[in-house]
């Protein structure tokens, strides 16, 4: 199924979309007139129809079938600032397994150091995760932010809060989401490769964070995102 990306969809029953997509749809997809393309608003929308108009700069969809998808729980990543490479993994693998929102956070042992140019990346992340939401499916663009430290992040207070720590004492996070009655929101803070510093693990414990343990071994940053958002959306999903 061909898929493109569209903010405006509403009620709409003929879609023109922007230069971006029709490009892609025309020009490196190879969609001619009368092909099957389902759309996504980022918002949950679902669109169906078929392409009327394959012009490479502002193609047109007819819609056939609209549907609203509802979350059924929220689930944010606290992701600690890595080289770009890895950065834009975690995000792409981010958005694919459904997640709700995600902050980039400039913790003080970070590979890489946001400092300027924030506009730009941005721009860059949320093209990266409008291509995961076609390639994935998922119908929810996630909402992106940036967090210069730890005393900067903005959590909804009745969210279920984690944070990835490689010491022994710390149960497993599996242990910890059956301990907790149904949580509609759930956050997880992930670590640089050096970890969060003291000052930063005590901060999250004085804003109840619950350091939780994902594996036996040492994971690399990018892994332990991607692995600790399997585990929590494995298990919300099978409570919905």
């Amino acid at each position: 199924m061909l898929r493109c990306f569209c903010s405006q969809l509403g009620d709409a029953k003929y879609v023109t979309l922007n230069g971006d997509e029709s490009h892609h749809l025309i020009s490196v997809l190879r969609a001619s007139k009368g092909a099957e393309v389902e759309l996504v608003d980022g918002c949950g929308t679902i669109a169906k129809g078929h392409l009327e108009n394959p012009d490479k700069n502002a193609a047109q969809i007819i819609v056939e079938t609209l549907r609203t998808e509802i979350r059924q729980f929220h689930l944010s990543l606290i992701q600690s600032a890595l080289t770009n490479g890895n950065t834009d993994f975690v995000l792409r693998e981010a958005c694919a397994i459904g997640v709700s929102e995600i902050c980039i956070l400039q913790a003080e042992r970070s590979e890489s150091k946001i400092k300027d140019r924030l506009d730009t990346k941005f721009a860059h992340w949320t093209k990266l995760l409008i291509e995961a939401c076609k390639q994935s499916g998922n119908p929810f663009l996630p909402k992106l932010s940036f967090a210069q430290n730890v005393e900067k992040l903005s959590i909804e207070e009745d969210t279920v809060k984690f944070f990835g720590n490689i010491g022994k004492s710390s149960k497993y996070l599996i242990q910890e989401l059956y301990s907790i009655n149904r949580p509609s929101n759930i956050a997880i803070a992930i670590g640089p490769e050096g970890d969060f510093s003291r000052e930063e693990k005590d901060f999250f414990l004085g804003e109840n964070f619950i350091g939780c343990r994902l594996s036996n071994s040492v994971l690399r940053s990018a892994t332990a995102a991607i692995y600790a958002l399997s585990v929590i959306n494995n298990y919300m999903n099978s409570l919905c």
